[in-house]
């Protein structure tokens, strides 16, 4: 679903991603991890084209999506929930999930400027996707009056609503309180069984072996190990990366 061939990207004299290469399955959560400043959202910057490669490839199932814009990779197949809320706070949910469907420059303007009326279609999806993610909460509720869990998951909805192949998550349960993480990972683990493909990166250890069917481990911007949660957790350059053993 997704290749990286010896991707590189650097800052200056620093070499954030030097050389990294890794495959993930379709119908499968992946988990990049690695200590910080590994290189995790280096490589998420790059494969969503945020970032350009200096060298490298990237393909998502058979296109070379390397160094295209984001608005392009959107749109052949790549859908991100990034660390930090993207929602617009003056917009209700409905209005914020309606953008995700219309993933086209001139339809997010109208739907910007109130111009395109949300059709019977689209409120029916909107109704599934958050019904997807728990939320209780009515589709008119103005996105700036939601709590930062409820934030999470309205962005995971809109993720999940937007055409894809691939579902990118950047920390989703970074500063959730302990309910919502139970509550992520039923929702994952949910995707993974209708079929979805999810790469993911998170600090949290307990959240990622409990979701992944396989992990991507880097450290200095280098891939240093790949396996099953079990494989992983038991190996020794793993443990001296995390822990300067």
């Amino acid at each position: 679903m997704l290749k990286l061939e010896k991707v590189k990207k650097y800052f200056g004299g620093i070499k954030a991603v030097d050389g990294c290469s890794f495959a993930i399955a379709p119908k499968k959560i992946t988990a990049l991890i690695g200590p910080n400043g590994s290189g995790k959202t280096t490589i998420f910057n790059l494969i969503s084209g945020i970032l350009k490669c200096d060298s490298g490839r990237i393909f998502l199932g058979d296109k070379n999506i390397t160094n295209l814009s984001p608005h392009k990779i959107s749109n052949l197949g790549l859908s991100r929930v990034f660390q930090q809320a993207h929602l617009f706070d003056n917009l209700s949910i409905e209005e914020n999930m309606s953008i995700a469907i219309d993933n086209e420059d001139m339809k997010f303007v109208k739907n910007l400027l109130g111009l395109n009326r949300i059709s019977k279609e689209k409120k029916q999806k909107i109704k599934e996707a958050l019904n997807k993610v728990g939320l209780e909460k009515s589709p008119q509720h103005l996105c700036g009056e939601l709590s930062y869990g409820q934030k999470r998951l309205v962005e995971l909805a809109r993720a999940i609503i937007n055409p894809h192949r691939l579902l990118i998550l950047d920390e989703p349960v970074a500063g959730v309180n302990p309910k919502l993480r139970e509550k992520i990972i039923k929702i994952l683990k949910d995707l993974e069984k209708a079929g979805e493909t999810v790469l993911l990166i998170e600090h949290d250890m307990n959240f990622t072996f409990s979701v992944a069917n396989r992990i991507v481990v880097m450290d200095a911007g280098q891939v240093i190990a790949e396996g099953t949660p079990a494989n992983i957790k038991n190996n020794k350059q793993v443990l001296e990366a995390y822990l300067g053993d």
